[in-house]
């Protein structure tokens, strides 16, 4: 199906459509794990930039397992996910433990 003007609520708020989405993604929605590690890269960004750091520290943290049990060649992604997760770190307070991720790069 396409998305329609014509069908559902258009005044859904940005943070709703995030929850909408993590509920789908979180209940197995997603059968391919790269495209699942994917959605929740950018759900971790989002996540973060609206302050949630927790909740965006969950999916990073979920997307760097799926990419290194299924894509470990893609060492870009990879280094790029390890880097939100220290900054997520950092900003949950957790400097000691943002270190240690930030040194590993893309080393494990």
């Amino acid at each position: 199906s396409s998305a329609s003007p014509d069908f559902g609520n258009r005044d859904v708020r940005m943070l709703d459509a995030l929850r909408g989405i993590e509920s789908r993604i979180d209940a197995g929605a997603v059968d391919q794990p790269i495209v699942e590690a994917d959605v929740r890269s950018l759900l971790a960004r989002l996540k973060f930039a609206l302050g949630e750091y927790d909740r965006a520290g969950t999916h990073v943290e979920r997307a760097l397992a799926l990419r290194r049990r299924h894509d470990a060649s893609d060492a870009a992604r990879i280094v790029t996910e390890r880097a939100l997760l220290a900054n997520v770190l950092r900003w949950r307070y957790l400097p000691e433990q943002a270190r240690q991720e930030a040194m590993k790069g893309g080393r494990e």
